[in-house]
């Protein structure tokens, strides 16, 4: 499934360890609690994987569900884990969006680590997953295919024709405010020789009370960057100024001055044009009193033709250098500041530190900056940012909204760690409505986040947009899994034997015999790809084959699946296309089915699960088992109904699979799932405890295992 509970081991909690913990693993034992009082018979069990029979059963592993980086601290939860189970199945760390990096690179530290830690006890690990369509670096594939923009060819022009005067004359200028008009020099007075343009002030006023000036044909390009470059001398030291003017209402830009000698002195000067009808070039130098001569006077400004661009970031304080979040604002069970200097992006510089005080719903705590004004209608906008969180697996939603009326378009999701990463995303408005806020939905989980370098631009018109056809887009594609499961399962292959190769490939509606697909979604979590969307149905049969070539030969490769206790069609579906993918050339060994229910599921289409995967021949394991309770109050029959449940699943497994075709069963949620998880929150559904106190359904488990009532509850 796509998210996973985060199970923690504080200090506190390791301090009320009672006596039904798994204490003759570790090397501490504490007062038991009373409340736990009426569960005393579960401290007579053994450690869970004592009670797989290996001699019936020797290739039977019993799993568990991990956060790594909790495994890898090596505390009393790696004791637990290490002790109970024969194999590991990482939640989050083993998936693409975890490894592969912004540049397609992989980042193999945290698995590098669990294979270490798993190794030292003995435990084997399930890679999970290779090709899935979730929890992908969906930002790095789509930047793969996405449209190739080639900008057009800045065009520079120059707007004075008679900048030389080299036709020996002023044609095109003029100028007011003095008894001396300007005029063309005397041969051999320019620059270099020849003509020069001659500036004669006798008596000093302000310096904009002279001016002499120049119509270019075409008016100055607004927004765009203008080039002065001319030859000028004096009869004497001095300054004088520039300016591009709007005759209307003799507003401007100005160049600046240029300072010259009695010596020909090259200038170059830049100003960018601020108005849409700056029509007039001005030199002003009333308060110079002698003569000045200009020669080679070029105006140059490059216009960029239409095409597609990013405009400056509408938000102006995106990446908090200014040691303050002005602009921004949140509200729900908040708090916000500015951060310590070197907690930014990269470990440099500022960034914004968000508190989610309490876990509730996704917008119950929001966090967002206001435009002073609606985005464009139909218009495309560009988003960056960087972000992190002070727990890993942590999902947030981001998006656009109406202010006022809370309308929302292109919400999207991802998923973050406790690394900085960076996310993009185009964001289209809608033609119809109002869209005057960026905000992000921080409500789901109680941590701390880290925000900085916030982009927010509009695409513009610029250049020439290339399509990549789907020919090409099926190209890359498979190149980038290639690269990917080649470089993962080589980077594990000393150790990690067994692969869930491809993962949840069934659609759940509206025919759940067919392909999951991205297409016509518009609303994709930002981690969400489809892999077979562009590769077409033979998708699993190359990831499978790449599996396979990359691995060890004798590797154990699974297809991997959710929900087929539920709705038998997709049961059938999924073995329909194992058949397919097989008829493809490729070999896949087993069928794991996840199994995430409840007390109160179906026994019967359970039971018939079992039968149809069984009549496969394949491999078959039940890969990520948690049984909810589903009520927030639980009574002794419930628990007890929990208890019967977990027993069920291991004995009909048992029961409906041939020995030769039983991998192994893995339980999910060996903790109860904590209030802040994004996994079934605050659910009473493991086998432990928070305080790893072991619950009835640990004993349901170990009496399905021996197949037989163990110990009795008094």
């Amino acid at each position: 499934m796509k998210y996973y509970n985060k199970f923690w081991l504080t200090a506190g909690a390791i301090a009320i360890l009672s006596s039904c913990v798994d204490d003759n693993l570790l090397d501490y034992s504490v007062e038991k609690p009373e409340s736990i009082a009426v569960l005393e018979y579960l401290n007579q069990y053994d450690v869970l994987k004592s009670y797989v029979d290996r001699g019936s059963a020797p290739n039977f592993k019993l799993g568990a569900g991990v956060e790594v980086g909790n495994y890898n601290a090596q505390s009393g939860y790696y004791s637990l884990i290490s002790s109970n189970f024969d194999e590991m199945t990482s939640g989050w760390e083993m998936k693409h969006g975890a490894v592969v990096q912004s540049d397609g690179s992989l980042d193999l530290t945290t698995v590098e680590k669990f294979i270490s830690s798993a190794q030292a006890m003995g435990v084997t690990i399930y890679g999970h997953t290779l090709c899935w369509h979730s929890n992908q670096n969906a930002s790095y594939l789509n930047s793969l295919i996405a449209s190739e923009i080639i900008p057009a060819e800045p065009v520079e022009t120059e707007l004075i024709t008679n900048g030389d005067f080299e036709n020996g004359s002023i044609s095109g200028w003029g100028g007011w405010g003095n008894d001396t008009a300007p005029s063309i020099s005397d041969a051999g007075d320019g620059y270099g020789g020849g003509y020069a343009l001659k500036l004669q002030n006798n008596t000093p006023k302000q310096s904009w009370e002279i001016q002499a000036a120049y119509d270019p044909a075409n008016p100055f390009a607004s927004g765009e960057e203008c080039i002065l470059s001319l030859w000028i001398r004096g009869d004497r030291d001095g300054s004088i100024s520039f300016d591009a003017q709007d005759t209307s209402d003799w507003t401007g830009d100005s160049f600046g001055k240029a300072y010259f000698s009695t010596e020909w002195k090259y200038v170059e000067l830049k100003t960018t044009i601020t108005g849409d009808n700056r029509t007039r070039f001005l030199i002003s130098y009333g308060d110079f009193e002698g003569t000045v001569y200009l020669d080679n006077i070029s105006l140059v400004q490059t216009i960029v033709p239409s095409g597609t661009y990013l405009e400056e970031s509408i938000i102006t304080n995106g990446d908090f250098e200014n040691g303050t979040i002005d602009g921004w604002g949140g509200w729900g069970k908040i708090d916000y500041d500015i951060s310590q200097p070197g907690q930014g992006a990269g470990g440099t510089g500022y960034a914004v530190e968000i508190i989610n005080l309490a876990a509730g719903n996704p917008w119950d705590t929001q966090f967002a900056w206001d435009f002073p004004f609606d985005l464009e209608p139909g218009g495309t906008y560009y988003v960056s940012f960087d972000m992190r969180a002070e727990h890993d697996n942590v999902s947030v939603g981001f998006g656009l909204q109406n202010k006022t009326t809370y309308a929302g378009t292109d919400a999207s999701g991802i998923t973050l760690s406790t690394e900085w990463k960076t996310f993009d995303w185009y964001a289209n408005v809608p033609d119809e409505d109002v869209r005057d806020r960026f905000l992000f939905s921080l409500g789901a989980t109680a941590t701390t986040y880290y925000l900085d370098n916030v982009v927010f631009s509009k695409v513009s018109e610029m250049g020439e947009v290339i399509e990549k056809t789907s020919e090409e887009k099926e190209e890359i594609i498979g190149n980038a899994l290639e690269h990917w499961i080649s470089e993962m399962v080589e980077g594990c292959k000393s150790y990690v034997t067994t692969w869930d190769v491809v993962n949840e490939p069934m659609s759940d509606w509206p025919d759940a015999t067919q392909l999951k697909t991205g297409i016509g979604n518009e609303n994709l979590a930002a981690d969400e790809f489809y892999w077979q969307d562009y590769l077409g149905k033979d998708y699993a049969a190359i990831a499978f084959k790449l599996a396979r070539a990359y691995g060890n030969e004798t590797d154990i490769h699974f297809i991997n699946d959710y929900g087929l206790e539920s709705n038998l069609t997709k049961c059938k579906g999924l073995i329909d296309f194992v058949e397919y993918t097989e008829s493809r050339g490729a070999r896949i060994d087993g069928i794991g089915t996840q199994m995430h229910i409840s007390i109160n599921h179906d026994r019967e289409k359970i039971s018939q699960m079992f039968e149809m995967l069984a009549a496969t021949g394949k491999l078959i394991k039940v890969s990520e088992l948690d049984i909810a309770l589903e009520v927030e109050t639980p009574t002794e029959e419930e628990y007890k109904a929990q208890y019967d449940m977990y027993r069920y699943i291991v004995e009909t497994y048992k029961a409906k699979i041939p020995v030769s075709q039983q991998y192994g069963i893995t339980i999910w949620c060996p903790l109860d799932s904590p209030e802040d998880s994004y996994w079934l929150p605050g659910e009473e559904v493991g086998l432990w405890t928070l305080d790893y106190t072991r619950k009835r359904s640990y004993a349901g488990v170990a009496d399905g295992l021996a197949g037989k009532t163990l110990f009795e509850e008094e």
